[in-house]
């Protein structure tokens, strides 16, 4: 795939990440296991808005939306559009603390086991174009595929994951930058034994994506060439049996037996197998 080397970003930048990290002194190899409350849980849902278990809201995909993945040509239906709860009052800006967003005070969402994201969602905080998201990632779990209307880039600093980036598959290790462009499928799971605190950035003011209905990393949960348009409880059910054990274990055996046979984008930038 052409494209796929222009999403690694120069290995000089990712030097430059890594010695920016070496002069804060953030000590990697503290790394745990992240086990945070989430945020918002059903008991908060309103006449107009659910909350999943997960901290999020599902919505049904409306033909406007379906028909931008048409568009876009790449070929998988939409299931489900998961989203944060809009459920705050946006900050006035007046005050210089409005303008300091502690990580104790973003969204906490569980998407799954073993997948717990700190998101600054930009319209909480006073921004018109920036989103971030803090994963604690642990081995195996990640996100199924799924795209955004916008781009979005991911930044780690240790550790390393398996993507699945517009139909190929690939193993990148810390430190990297990639640049998911908008609307392109894409996946990716925790292939290290350490959990991955992975940084997702968005420009846009709102914690938004849409889930696919492909199947990746050699497990199938998902039916494809079923098109589904209506929210059911077997939709929201397929979406979180992506992370559980047995399917984040099935995900990590297949990794092992196939790794001999992958490429490896590591560090220096180069290319090699395992």
């Amino acid at each position: 795939m052409n494209t796929l080397k222009h999403w690694l970003i120069a290995s000089s930048l990712v030097g430059l990440l890594a010695a920016c990290d070496a002069e804060f002194g953030h000590d990697h190899d503290q790394y745990e296991e992240e086990f945070p409350d989430v945020t918002y849980s059903p008991a908060d849902s309103t006449d107009t808005i659910f909350v999943a278990e997960s901290g999020e809201t599902y919505t049904q995909v409306d033909a406007a939306r379906r028909q931008i993945h048409v568009d876009a040509g790449h070929g998988y239906n939409p299931i489900i559009t998961g989203a944060i709860p809009h459920l705050f009052e946006a900050p006035l800006m007046q005050d210089v603390q409005d303008y300091i967003i502690h990580k104790d005070e973003m969204v906490v969402i569980q998407p799954a086991p073993g997948e717990y994201i700190h998101v600054m969602e930009g319209k909480r905080h006073g921004f018109n174009k920036l989103t971030i998201a803090l994963t604690n990632t642990h081995k195996g779990s990640g996100a199924p595929l799924h795209t955004h209307t916008g781009e979005e880039a991911h930044l780690l600093l240790k550790g390393k994951m398996m993507y699945h980036l517009d139909g190929e598959e690939v193993v990148v290790e810390a430190p990297y930058i990639i640049n998911i462009p908008s609307m392109v499928p894409h996946a990716f799971i925790n292939v290290d034994d350490d959990p991955a605190e992975l940084i997702g950035i968005f420009p846009d003011d709102k914690w938004e994506y849409d889930v696919l209905d492909g199947a990746v990393f050699a497990t199938a949960n998902t039916e494809n060439g079923t098109q589904r348009i209506e929210l059911s409880v077997e939709d929201i059910e397929q979406l979180r049996s992506w992370h559980n054990a047995e399917s984040a274990q099935k995900r990590i055996n297949a990794y092992e037996q196939n790794k001999a046979h992958m490429h490896v984008h590591s560090a220096d930038g180069h290319s090699h197998s395992h």
